[in-house]
């Protein structure tokens, strides 16, 4: 499927396996310049030969745990490296309720950074320059998981304008 996003440049948070996984290889299939983030270095390699088998034009890895980061100087150091990205897609989250329901402040603050204040952090430093390349539109794409009986995965968008 032909989506417009060959040579685009796509960041992926959380891109080695699972659902990260698949949205890299249908960015790769897309023609895309990928840049994956993942905490594992072997998973993140075997996954950039299948994408680069598949047609990304490029695929650089970077090794980092997001949640063992100042995430705002990361994201700098990203931007120095690579320049404005095109796409910016966030597949990282977990349970917002801490098993442990005597559980501390920093339990509480590790789901929340992990679930939300990460990808806002990035979001700062990344989107402003996005938005001044005159996009035409740009949308946020945030997955994430309901504790629920059906345990349904439900996918939020945003129009930002």
């Amino acid at each position: 499927m032909e989506l417009g996003l060959k040579d685009k440049k796509v960041l992926l948070v959380g891109a080695s396996k699972g659902i990260g996984r698949s949205i890299a290889l249908g960015f790769a299939e897309e023609g895309s310049q990928i840049v994956s983030i993942a905490r594992t270095e072997s998973l993140l390699q075997s996954l950039k030969i299948e994408a680069l088998k598949k047609g990304a034009s490029s695929f650089d890895t970077v090794k980092q745990d997001i949640m063992e980061c100042e995430t705002k100087e990361f994201a700098k150091s990203l931007m120095d490296k690579y320049g404005v990205f095109d796409v910016v897609v966030h597949n990282v989250g977990g349970s917002l309720v801490s098993r442990d329901y005597l559980a501390g402040e920093d339990d509480w603050y590790y789901a929340l950074k992990f679930n939300a204040i990460a990808a806002i952090n990035i979001n700062h430093i990344l989107i402003p320059p996005m938005i001044k390349n005159s996009l035409d539109e740009l949308y946020i794409f945030h997955p994430y998981r309901l504790q629920c009986s059906e345990g349904t995965l439900y996918m939020h968008q945003q129009k930002l304008f």
